[in-house]
């Protein structure tokens, strides 16, 4: 159990000046208005690729990987060609 005298902080970001407020939006999105660079800041997270899309990328890297052993004469095609 934390002591009573005890205080934590929670870094979400830095340089955003003096902050004035900050808001929950209609897009779900954090607001933060600075008043020491007098403007408005939006913080929101940023999405995990889909799965198929991190598959496909697994197989370029994959080919690619590939051709480059080929061409040092290790092997002759793509395996998932």
């Amino acid at each position: 159990m934390a002591d009573a005298g005890e205080t934590g902080s929670l870094v979400f970001g830095q340089d955003f000046g003096i902050v004035t407020d900050m808001e929950i939006g209609p897009d779900g999105a954090l607001y933060v208005t600075s008043l020491t660079q007098g403007a408005v800041y939006r913080v929101s997270a940023v999405p995990e690729p889909a799965l198929a899309t991190m598959f496909a990328g697994g197989l370029v890297l994959l080919c690619l990987a590939h051709i480059k052993r080929s061409r040092a004469g290790l092997v002759r095609a793509c395996p998932v060609a």
